[in-house]
């Protein structure tokens, strides 16, 4: 359903821009860019034993598209990385990323936006694996794929020259490639005001609300490990209770002052809450 939702986003973008009123004053880019790299690479699969070096070829390009009318902003950029190796063939691996954008001006006080950004990387990082008696573990570092897509929404309203408030959705999901890791989604919602005291000042408020929740079946949950910090350079594991969902609201205000175009800096002060709601597997199991 979500690769439905990301190809239909495509061609309404395509679309949109092939099908612009003649009238309107389109500005068109669109200037490919590759480059080519040669790194040495003395640990290629980022292991503690049993390290392999080799030299690995890099390669990158990107398409990036961009369409601005006086009320329309549409973009699309493409970026894929090709890393291949000499003697080590069995770690090649190529990573894609694909950004959409899209914004159009309904009236001079109301602007709709959406965006995508999709990613299908291999990256390396460790996950605990417990030992034959249980209680002992290790852990493994080894490069693993990931596929991650957010899809924002958002809207703002001008209540005046000087002010506009807006409002955003986000909708979010990560998929890994070996079971032992966090499937995810995630839901979210923002709404900010910002006030212009004059031409360099401006305050700020937002108030956000998050939601996560991790696809795990209760096999999974159970041959996994947490890993948690209990003091300074001190550890735990504990095997019988995973995250099952994750709540967090925020709230904060600041204030941002501009020097120039190119230079600002922004204060701000708030407060976080995080509730993580815990699937006991020990309680479950009784």
């Amino acid at each position: 359903m979500k690769k439905s939702i990301f190809w239909l986003f495509i061609f309404v973008l395509i679309q949109a821009a092939v099908t612009a009123p003649v009238y309107a004053e389109w500005n068109y880019t669109f200037l490919p860019t590759i480059s080519l790299g040669l790194e040495y690479d003395p640990n290629v699969y980022s292991t503690a034993s049993n390290q392999e070096s080799d030299f690995n070829y890099q390669a990158t390009i990107t398409f990036p598209f961009h369409a601005t009318s006086p009320a329309t902003d549409l973009g699309l950029n493409y970026r894929t990385s090709r890393f291949q190796y000499s003697s080590l063939q069995e770690a090649n691996y190529g990573n894609h990323y694909i950004t959409l954008n899209a914004s159009h001006k309904l009236t001079q006080r109301l602007s709709l936006s959406l965006s995508d950004s999709f990613a299908s990387m291999k990256d390396a990082d460790r996950f605990l694996r417990a030992g034959v008696s249980g209680t002992e573990s290790d852990i493994i570092v080894q490069q693993v794929r990931n596929k991650s897509n957010s899809v924002t929404g958002s809207m703002s309203y001008s209540l005046s020259p000087k002010a506009f408030i807006s409002l955003s959705a986000t909708n979010s999901f990560f998929r890994y490639s070996l079971p032992a890791y966090y499937d995810s989604s995630g839901n979210g919602g923002t709404i900010s005001y910002n006030y212009s005291l004059d031409a360099k000042n401006t305050v700020f408020t937002s108030i956000s609300m998050n939601k996560s929740n991790y696809e795990r079946s209760d096999l999974e949950l159970r041959q996994s490990a947490v890993y948690r910090p209990i003091g300074p350079n001190l550890y735990e594991l504990v095997f019988n209770s995973e995250f099952d969902r994750s709540n967090n609201k925020s709230a904060h205000i600041g204030w941002t002052h501009r020097f120039s175009s190119t230079l600002n800096t922004s204060l701000s002060i708030g407060t976080s809450r995080t509730e993580d709601i815990i699937k006991n597997l020990a309680s479950d199991k009784s």
